[in-house]
């Protein structure tokens, strides 16, 4: 055959796509119109230097022979990997159409960030149709769905190749008395997430809008974290996508799966590191602010898309992100506990230990201006204190609660006090 005849195109895909093309391919090669009649690896002097391709493997003068398939594991849950091709070839036939089908992996010292699919086949159009069958399966046997994922860059913020590699979340499991804040406050919160999904098909068919966000804030340990974990636990049909420190560099590839995996969610913790108000100093040369409103604005209204952000200082955001309808739809604060939730959240940090002779009321005076995180933190002390050698849980009483509170909030604890949101 005169190779030189045959048509090459070709597809990159994302390091973090990686399972999801294994995936794809072997789903159509379980297919019947598809018969795959080898898969074979390479070796020799030019394997790996990145000049391999298809067209490349037709010329004479390469000194390439047959060898292993190269693989590569990937996370598809918090668990579980999945070995990849990351170098190899694929003889198949499509119905009575032969073809190579060439999976090479990103060069990371090259600087490459993706994988490169190439198609050889007898006319180009026939090999776009294959490639597009693999675009189509990848989306339907995507392992991202329903799950919780970060990405973030390979190496972490030292990574230099500039690809993205996933990072799976257990999804909490929280119930609602799990969750203890101002009356009122959580029925809002659930009102423009849970509520409004169980609602979803229904407000489609009416044409209201799907796209919505909600903004959390509230001075630290106050249990903004604490309340998006139990919306995530309460959406469990919805695929997550959570940024935060080094992946708030990331939303426009982020964004771009939440539209193909909907109904999802967008988590952006800490907020305010890239969005601050651009008034201030340096704040507007912040790239990843603009991308921020720009992948939120151009996200469909009718998508199933639920952004949800955290922030310590509200005060520091970009009006255009929390004022317009369409990018935060709801902001709710989430303030330090009033004597009616201390109570709550001491009796709730305090289940499953050994508790004699507390009086509660004094706790709670005594611990006005304290956030839920420094309460945590008080009766986890507590407990250390109370723990035995033998397997009885701890024994807490009122006067190992008052020790550990006074050293907690001794003078010299400031930087304790300020690491755990408390004002006192």
């Amino acid at each position: 055959m005169d190779t030189t005849t045959l048509a090459v195109v070709a597809m990159p895909v994302q390091v973090f796509d990686h399972p999801n093309l294994q995936r794809a391919l072997d789903a159509l090669g379980a297919e019947d119109d598809v018969d795959v009649l080898r898969v074979v690896g390479m070796r020799g002097q030019h394997r790996h230097f990145g000049a391999v391709s298809l067209a490349t493997l037709t010329q004479s003068d390469l000194r390439l022979e047959v060898g292993p398939v190269d693989h590569v594991e990937r996370p598809i849950d918090t668990n579980r990997t999945l070995a990849c091709i990351d170098f190899g070839l694929l003889l198949l036939r499509v119905g009575s159409i032969p073809f190579a089908l060439l999976v090479r992996g990103a060069d990371e010292r090259m600087g490459s960030s993706t994988l490169t699919v190439e198609v050889m086949g007898p006319a180009r159009d026939a090999g776009g149709e294959l490639l597009g069958r693999l675009r189509a399966l990848m989306a339907e046997h995507n392992v991202f769905r329903g799950k919780i994922v970060s990405l973030v860059p390979a190496g972490g913020m030292g990574g230099m190749s500039g690809s993205l590699v996933a990072r799976f979340v257990e999804r909490p499991s929280l119930e609602r008395p799990d969750v203890i804040l101002p009356g009122g406050t959580l029925e809002r919160i659930e009102r423009i997430t849970v509520d409004f999904s169980a609602r979803a098909a229904s407000l489609r068919a009416g044409g209201r809008h799907l796209r919505r966000g909600l903004l959390l804030h509230g001075p630290p340990g106050t249990g903004k974290t604490h309340t998006v974990r139990y919306l995530l636990s309460r959406l469990s049909d919805r695929t997550v996508f959570v940024l935060s420190g080094q992946g708030l560099g990331v939303i426009s590839s982020t964004v771009a799966l939440a539209r193909k995996l909907q109904p999802s969610i967008v988590v952006l913790e800490d907020v305010d590191l890239v969005a601050e108000e651009r008034t201030r100093p340096h704040a507007g040369t912040n790239p990843v602010l603009f991308e921020l409103l720009n992948q939120m604005d151009g996200v469909e209204e009718d998508a199933d898309i639920v952004f949800i952000l955290t922030t310590n200082r509200p005060d520091l955001l970009e009006p255009a992100l929390a004022s317009r309808p369409g990018r935060v739809d709801l902001a709710v604060e989430v303030p330090l506990p009033a004597a009616p939730e201390r109570a709550r959240l001491l009796e709730l940090y305090s289940a499953g230990l050994r508790v004699e002779g507390v009086e509660w009321a004094p706790i709670v005076e005594r611990t006005d201006g304290c956030s839920a995180a420094f309460l945590r933190e008080l009766l986890r002390q507590a407990a250390l204190e109370g723990a035995s050698t033998d397997n009885e849980p701890p024994l807490i009483d009122q006067a190992t609660l008052l020790r550990v509170l006074a050293d907690l909030t001794n003078a010299t604890q400031s930087m304790t006090l300020r690491l755990l949101g408390s004002s006192g």
